[in-house]
């Protein structure tokens, strides 16, 4: 699955990582993503059956660039790639030597 989500991000064209936020990019954006919650999500028979969780999308934006159409674009990447019941929140932050940033979390949930 963490290969899967780095691929679906990089189509973006953001500097993105697994489980830690990396350099901004020249467009003022980072994304930055990690799962939770892993395991079984069905069982049969007192067997697994069916194994997902949660993934957790961390968009980080210099403040006063535009991320609406990024943060779309994110929304409508989960979707099509079947992941359910999008959730999405954002928090104004202060970086040390970045200074003021927004922080775009998406949360949804994923079956394998």
């Amino acid at each position: 699955m963490i290969n899967r989500v780095f691929n679906i991000l990089k189509t973006l064209n953001i500097p993105v990582e697994y489980d830690f936020r990396p350099s901004f990019g020249s467009n003022g954006m980072a994304i930055s993503y990690h799962l939770f919650n892993e395991g079984a999500l069905q069982y049969g028979d007192g067997a697994p059956t069916t194994d997902g969780g949660g993934l957790q999308i961390d968009l980080f934006v210099k403040h006063n660039v535009d991320h609406s159409n990024v943060k779309n674009q994110i929304k409508q990447l989960l979707i099509s790639n079947s992941f359910k019941g999008v959730e999405i929140n954002t928090y104004g932050e202060e970086v040390d030597g970045i200074g003021k940033i927004d922080h775009i979390i998406f949360k949804a949930n994923y079956k394998e």
